[in-house]
């Protein structure tokens, strides 16, 4: 039974669209829109758990002014990637109160070369100032760079599937048509069993691969929600800090590698294994608390988009991993 209240948009299409300058530069401006549209309730019909624009650029008007500049009409000509300091676009969202307090995301789409690749940030605090060319000022923050969400060259029928909690939590895959994965993921989320100290115990991960191959990115995992370098949560001391998953092996026989390297030999049964979140870095090995409604399978499930029931699927394989769903996605 999923721990969170879910809302769905699975399988949402897109189609190529030739007449806006590349159809890769096309469907990388899509799915950064449609992640601002979804989470807003623009897109998708979800009602609770929805996040509000702070303010926006569309690379010729800027402010932290609540108004919506990519719009709730998917139009190209708004999001503009180009260098920082350059006229570009970016999006700030707040969050519904979780645990007594709003988060501000930011999306800067200051990638001058790269579309499929965007900076985010994540902060506590309201950001200030911003313009076109420059983005908001945020403190007690933390910035990735260069988080791919998109697809370079390869490009082609393509589907968005999101979903968003009552909470806030939000989860949104991206997925082109025929390669049985999904090529890029975007993750916020609430954890459970955080530490009662930890007064920011929101996660955030964005990653994929930008040519869509099912050898590689979001769909099997290798630079998915085991990829420490994509994972990021604040630190209480206002640091810049990266957490991974605690992850188990299922490798040899010693007490600390018995996980089943096949579905458990008891039941017969795929295996789902808690994902917690910490660091396993020399010196400070920590656990931040667990990821609700994703489960580990350690690759040993069917492949990639299967589901836990053909009739009514309540979760879905995502990699290494299980994520919920409410339809079999289109791979």
């Amino acid at each position: 039974m999923a721990e969170k209240t879910w809302q769905f948009d699975m399988n949402r299409p897109y189609a190529p669209n030739s007449a806006n300058s590349t159809v890769a530069d096309d469907l990388c401006k899509y799915v950064l829109w449609y992640y601002k549209t979804f989470l807003c309730g623009q897109i998708g019909g979800a009602t609770q758990g929805l996040w509000t624009v702070y303010g926006s650029s569309d690379a010729v008007t800027a402010g932290l002014d609540q108004v919506d500049r990519w719009t709730n009409v998917y139009t190209n000509g708004k999001l503009t990637h180009a260098a920082a300091g350059a006229l570009h676009s970016w999006v700030v969202l707040k969050s519904p109160v979780i645990v007594g307090k709003n988060y501000y995301l930011l999306l800067d789409y200051n990638i001058l070369a790269t579309g499929y690749q965007v900076a985010i940030t994540l902060g506590t605090t309201a950001p200030t100032g911003g313009s076109a060319t420059t983005v908001p000022t945020f403190v007690n923050s933390y910035t990735q760079a260069a988080q791919t969400f998109g697809l370079n060259a390869a490009w082609g029928p393509t589907h968005l599937h999101g979903m968003l909690a009552t909470d806030g939590s939000f989860i949104i895959l991206s997925s082109r048509d025929y390669t049985g994965a999904f090529f890029s993921g975007f993750v916020g989320t609430l954890l459970a069993n955080y530490k009662a100290a930890d007064t920011t115990p929101f996660w955030v991960n964005m990653s994929g691969d930008p040519t869509a191959l099912v050898t590689t990115g979001f769909g099997n995992g290798i630079y998915g929600l085991d990829s420490s370098g994509n994972m990021r949560h604040l630190d209480d001391t206002g640091a810049a800090a990266g957490y991974g998953g605690i992850l188990p092996v299922n490798t040899g026989s010693s007490p600390t590698n018995n996980f089943p390297a096949a579905p458990d030999p008891w039941d017969g049964g795929f295996v789902d294994f808690p994902v917690w979140v910490g660091s396993n870095t020399a010196g400070f090995k920590t656990i931040r608390g667990r990821i609700q409604d994703v489960l580990f399978h350690g690759g040993i499930a069917p492949s990639t988009g299967c589901v836990d029931s053909y009739v009514a699927p309540t979760m879905m394989t995502v990699g290494k991993y299980w994520f919920p769903t409410n339809a079999i996605p289109v791979l």
